[in-house]
């Protein structure tokens, strides 16, 4: 019987090879031909690229080095020079290809092509780099070659050929769809007083936007990058794509998500003789509000995290309950009620002070006393699992102020274990530490703090002789760039969440004067903004810029659409500004909200109960 079954079946498998036909039609059309060849040439269109460049006073780039064409995986097939702003790179096989133009200088764009089946003539631009990109992050793996042609034509419906993604102004609106002078007016009666606006559409989704802060840093700092390893995770959320940013674009195009709204979390100082509060304040203007009220005590050293649900920071508030003169950490989530009370997480036996978390919210890098002496320690978010990272016994010897890198995988500090504060980086399990500003003849160094895309370091130095001013070097302490120079003490540099710009304190050092919020753009060390002026106070310092779910919300009140989530702003979209802010000293609530509707409904109502008439509102898409 075994012997039927083994002769049926070997007849049966004869049958099916004698069957196999290799001209059979369908076989020959699923199977790509390795010897098939088309030509691939093109241009590049450098246009978008100078209005960047023009944006931010920096010199036009009109000149092409060379043309580079590489595989999807990033493996470069062959490297061609423009014929001016032409390329011709001849017979290519059957697949899809990336195409990288490298300018005069050093500006970086890129293109992608669907796989070829016929003679293709490809434009490399400012958009089409955005189009490559916006494919790489959207995706957990390399994109295969049959792909490409949906996975294009999907971009294509997100960012419209005749839309540059860098003339979409974030939080904005097709001006197609304005009625009136651009702006909306609320009416003080109730049953007409919502607020109605268009969908959000995909061009403003939180992912696209963050890909877009992505590619604008990189060209305004010439480097040279490619689009698959420029999105990754860590970057993009980074850059504000949220905790868990990847999606695929299907997702953008059927339900695009909300963008973070950045505001600027400080330590207020009434005076020096009041306790120090945590304020949220508005971007350039004077709408606040306190995220902790310190009546008990002194609260500083804040810090959130770009997509971030809780508020971490450091206070004294426990003294009056516990007797302990200390300063513990503590955190209480961004939409708290008013009256609810922060969670502390360190014991206020010994001091600890300068919390930061980690850029997935899972650990809280700080400095503490817990050995006895001031060392780096990590914790979980919820203050369990201490580990302490840096081990000096020397009650003389100083470790403070961590900063995570984007990625999590090292940490920066500062140390004067070598004599003066210097700044050190680490892994972020304590190994391999190195000090990184040895050879600054013996100035201090401090408040280091890592840019969204890993590669510089902001810090505050002694070293020029005036007081502290501002710097920015490479994460290896090379190219060291003065920022500030001026008579004023420039400490406590910190990040925006597009990477070009900082938030710092600046004022008079130990005088009874006046310590506010400044900006500076470090692509042109130009200062860009002045901020700080939402109520009379002593000082405002250690800025956190960071870009999350929370909404001040009556402070996106603004009679026009130039609402930018950055410090570049045009002198009457200032000036519009000013005209409309409500008196100083106003504070407004936080809240928490999930659409455009419920932004909507909550404002029109908060402008009637605060201000009792009529007030321009552009009605934002997040």
């Amino acid at each position: 019987m075994k012997m039927f079954h083994f002769l049926i079946f070997g007849v049966c498998f004869i049958t099916l090879l004698a069957c196999d036909d290799s001209d059979n039609p369908s076989d020959v059309t699923s199977k790509p031909n390795e010897n098939q060849v088309y030509k691939l040439s093109g241009s590049i269109d450098l246009t978008v690229l100078n209005k960047l460049l023009e944006k931010h006073d920096l010199p036009k780039d009109d000149s092409i080095l060379e043309i580079g064409l590489y595989n999807l995986q990033g493996e470069k097939v062959e490297t061609t020079k423009a014929n001016g702003n032409s390329f011709d790179f001849g017979e290519q096989g059957e697949k899809a290809y990336l195409l990288k133009a490298t300018t005069e200088n050093n500006h970086i764009l890129w293109a992608c092509t669907e796989k070829l089946k016929e003679d293709t003539d490809v434009t490399i631009s400012v958009d089409s780099t955005m189009e490559a990109a916006l494919i790489y992050a959207s995706m957990e793996n390399i994109p295969a070659d049959d792909d490409m042609e949906e996975l294009k034509f999907k971009v294509e419906s997100i960012l419209p050929g005749s839309i540059s993604i860098f003339d979409i102004k974030p939080f904005s609106v097709p001006s197609s769809s304005l009625p009136n002078d651009s702006y909306y007016e609320i009416s003080n009666d109730t049953s007409d007083g919502q607020v109605t606006n268009e969908e959000l559409i995909p061009q403003n989704d939180r992912l696209v936007q963050a890909v877009r802060r992505i590619l604008e840093a990189a060209l305004l700092k010439a480097i040279d990058y490619d689009p698959n390893n420029e999105t990754v995770l860590w970057r993009l959320r980074a850059f504000a794509a949220g905790l868990h940013p990847i999606r695929a674009l299907d997702s953008i195009l059927a339900e695009p998500y909300n963008q973070y709204i950045p505001y600027i979390y400080s330590r207020r100082v009434l005076s020096s003789f009041l306790p120090s509060n945590i304020l949220i304040s508005d971007i350039q203007s004077d709408r606040w509000d306190y995220r902790i009220k310190g009546a008990r005590g002194h609260d500083g050293g804040p810090h959130v995290i770009n997509g971030g649900t809780t508020l971490l920071f450091d206070s004294d508030r426990h003294r009056e309950t516990s007797g302990y003169k200390t300063v513990a950490i503590y955190k209480i989530a961004l939409d708290a009620p008013d009256d609810a009370e922060p969670t502390i997480l360190t014991d206020p036996v010994y001091s600890s002070q300068d919390p930061m978390f980690s850029w997935d919210e899972k650990k809280i890098a700080f400095w503490s006393k817990k050995s006895g002496t001031w060392n780096i320690w990590v914790m979980d978010e919820d203050g369990k699992n201490m580990t302490q990272l840096t081990h000096d016994d020397n009650p003389e010897i100083f470790n403070g102020l961590p900063r995570w890198s984007p990625d999590n995988k090292k940490i920066v500090f500062i140390s004067d274990r070598e004599g003066d504060l210097d700044i050190f980086i680490m892994n972020a399990d304590g190994s391999d530490v190195v000090n990184i500003t040895e050879d600054d003849n013996g100035k201090d160094d401090s408040f280091p703090v890592f840019s969204p895309d890993g590669r510089q370091i902001a810090f505050h130095s002694f070293r020029s002789g005036n007081g502290p001013e501002i710097y920015i070097m490479d994460v290896d302490g090379s190219n060291v760039i003065q920022l500030t120079d001026n008579k004023y003490f420039d400490e406590y540099p910190y990040w925006t969440h597009y990477g070009i710009d900082l938030v710092y304190t600046s004022g008079a050092a130990y005088e009874n004067k006046k310590r506010t919020l400044r900006g500076v753009c470090t692509i042109t060390k130009k200062k860009i903004a002045e901020m700080g002026d939402f109520s009379a106070a002593f000082e405002y310092s250690q800025p956190i810029w960071a870009a999350t779910d929370v909404v001040l919300m009556v402070s996106q009140s603004v009679p026009d659409f130039d609402m930018s989530d950055d410090l570049h702003t045009t002198g009457d979209s200032a000036q519009a500004r000013n005209s409309t802010k409500p008196n100083v000293g106003t504070a407004y609530s936080v809240n928490k909200v999930n659409n455009t509707a419920q932004i909507n409904s909550y404002v029109s109502k908060v402008l009637r109960d605060v201000n009792q008439q009529p007030m321009p509102y552009a009605p934002v898409v997040w």
